[in-house]
């Protein structure tokens, strides 16, 4: 992957051309001489996203390899997340690497997931993807501190303050229990 939500208000096709033109001048060289897997440019479920990324793997053509696509969702509704993911699968036909998902109001820091909502999209969308086979690897934003969130709603931090994994970040790997804060190590 090579660029994160580019299909973003301030982009334009001058900047898919371009884009394309980085793609064959320095990731399909990597393929051809490593093997390395290559995953789309990385639109968000925001407007103009599926338009983006047909333009992008049109103007690529048969010269760019893409093996899966990647994908970022930040938005309230599990269910809208699950059918984001379907179409995306279904009209491109390659399996999906999630690199960014949060439950996150995009319309404004007003009205943001509750502590509970953001447990509960967790559970959901995470048992979604662990159940779908052409979904390859997913990540949640939230693998921060909270004052390292960027905008984003700090109750997604799987950290706390001192970054040490909180329940949030208990649930997303699976413990019952938190695991003990690393050791201390001095120099005497």
């Amino acid at each position: 992957m090579l660029w994160g939500q580019a299909q973003a208000e301030e982009f334009s096709d001058t900047i898919v051309t371009r884009e394309v033109e980085l793609w064959k001048q320095h990731l399909e060289p990597l393929r051809a001489a490593y093997g390395v897997r290559l995953g789309s440019p990385a639109p968000s479920g925001a407007p103009g996203s599926w338009q983006w990324l047909t333009a992008f793997l049109q103007q690529c053509g048969e010269e760019c390899t893409v093996d899966f696509l990647v994908l970022h969702w930040y938005g309230t509704n599990a269910t809208a997340f699950k059918e984001f993911l379907v179409d995306y699968h279904s009209g491109f036909n390659m399996s999906i690497w999630v690199t960014e998902s949060a439950c996150q109001n995009m319309a404004g820091p007003d009205d943001q997931c509750s502590m509970s909502d953001v447990s509960s999209f967790m559970q959901e969308t995470q048992g979604f993807m662990d159940n779908t086979d052409w979904i390859e690897r997913y990540a949640w934003y939230g693998s921060k501190t909270p004052d390292a969130m960027h905008g984003v709603n700090t109750k997604n931090a799987m950290m706390n303050s001192s970054g040490i994994i909180n329940a949030l970040g208990t649930q997303y790997i699976g413990l019952s229990a938190a695991p003990a804060p690393p050791p201390v190590f001095t120099n005497d």
